[in-house]
């Protein structure tokens, strides 16, 4: 190849390697350790677990208002699961062992078929596991929330999950959920003991 031809290809083919190394090396919003949130566009790395459903339902804009939340089993009728729940990563994991760490929920009944309460629990990998906590659900959006206390991590690569089941009844009620939320906090409670607040 002649070097008139060869040189501006070489030129625009190393440009597109360096533009897409760059690319790549984007660097991502830091984690803040103590604080995992599922609101608007997140709440799509909700996963229901056999005997519930998930889906979103977005405002007049387009944007995502809230996840519509469904039990057509009964929670005690089925393999034991975290119902519709969210996956905490590593970061969180480490960070809530042997912590105290706040649940909150902010839910209401459904707009169509609606459950009158929810069940929600904070579970890890061998490390313990709240009680199921159940709450009433009224048409309003507002707070519910537990407070829970890990064990301390007792095997490498373990999963932290925070789990809700719908429809306490299992007969199909949904609920609407606009945001879960896990954060650390400083005040003492017995370990392994989750109570409502």
């Amino acid at each position: 190849m002649k070097d008139r031809f060869f040189y501006p290809i070489a030129a625009l083919i190393i440009g597109a390697m360096i533009y897409f190394a760059l690319s790549l090396s984007v660097v991502s919003a830091p984690v803040d350790e103590n604080i995992y949130e599922l609101s608007g566009e997140t709440l799509s790395q909700l996963f229901p677990s056999p005997g519930t459903t998930v889906q979103l339902a977005n405002d007049p804009g387009g944007a995502v208002a809230y996840a519509v939340m469904g039990a057509h089993a009964d929670r005690a009728g089925v393999e034991p699961s975290a119902g519709v729940f969210g996956t905490l990563g590593s970061v969180h994991e480490a960070s809530f062992a042997g912590h105290p760490i706040r649940i909150t929920i902010r839910a209401r009944a459904g707009q169509f078929d609606p459950a009158g309460a929810m069940e929600a629990g904070y579970f890890t990998a061998g490390s313990g596991d709240s009680p199921w906590t159940s709450f009433t659900l009224t048409s309003d959006f507002s707070d519910h929330s537990f407070i829970f206390t890990p064990g301390e991590i007792t095997q490498k690569g373990g999963t932290d999950f925070v789990g809700i089941w719908p429809d306490k009844s299992g007969k199909g009620g949904t609920i609407d959920v606009m945001s879960i939320r896990v954060e650390k906090i400083i005040e003492p409670v017995l370990r392994g003991v989750s109570r409502a607040e």
